[in-house]
């Protein structure tokens, strides 16, 4: 492998310069930081069908303090009227014991009207991020969780997430939720699961941001 070394790269001719070609990684070198790119960068590009769970595992380092996970078109393969739920992992395993706090606010609309939606529970098991979720693509939800500095050993870890979804083609709800693991050991990941069924999701993608 042979060696640049320069001070300054810049395009022969206009403004637009390329380095690298496509499918290929460009990669710092140990040690070295950036300045003037973006300080959000996608680390996970994916999709679930019919599983029985979903890990999003063995992202999170120390490049980053927040991450952002979105899942889109996410479905029950089976029943609607159940909701999707989520626990956070540690060193590759899912955090079971009864160490987590929620509290959520949404509402829903429907033909004949609309109402209210909470959930609220202190030393439970796992986070419910929907009140109820479709068992059809055209019914799918929306789902984004924030992750603030997960490898932190220091203190309790905590997410939000907001979730846009359906039960069915006539109903439509609108949650907003925060969480609390007691536990202050490094996450690893999440992982995401239905209730007593297989899942869908159709685009998984995690974001890292640098501070």
């Amino acid at each position: 492998m042979s060696t640049l070394e320069t001070n300054l790269i810049q395009p022969a001719t206009g403004t637009d310069l390329t380095v690298g070609a496509s499918g290929d990684t460009v990669t710092l070198g140990s040690g070295a930081t950036q300045t003037g790119f973006s300080n959000t960068v996608k680390l996970v590009d994916t999709s679930a069908s019919d599983a029985s769970s979903v890990d999003v595992d063995g992202f999170f380092t120390s490049d980053y303090d927040t991450y952002i996970l979105y899942l889109h078109g996410i479905y029950n393969e089976t029943t609607a009227s159940n909701a999707i739920y989520a626990r956070l992992k540690t060193g590759g395993s899912n955090i079971t014991s009864s160490t987590y706090s929620e509290a959520t606010k949404g509402r829903y609309g429907e033909s004949g009207g609309g109402g209210d939606l909470h959930w609220d529970e202190f030393n439970t098991d796992r986070f419910r991020l929907t009140y109820n979720n479709g068992n059809t693509l055209a019914t799918s939800g929306f789902i984004q969780i924030t992750f603030s500095n997960p490898l932190d050993t220091s203190t309790p870890k905590k997410i939000t997430w907001i979730e846009a979804g359906n039960l069915n083609t006539t109903q439509f709800e609108f949650v907003a939720g925060g969480g609390l693991d007691s536990g202050t050991a490094a996450l690893s990941g999440i992982n995401i699961y239905g209730n007593s069924q297989n899942i869908n999701i159709q685009k998984i993608l995690l974001y890292g941001i640098r501070s």
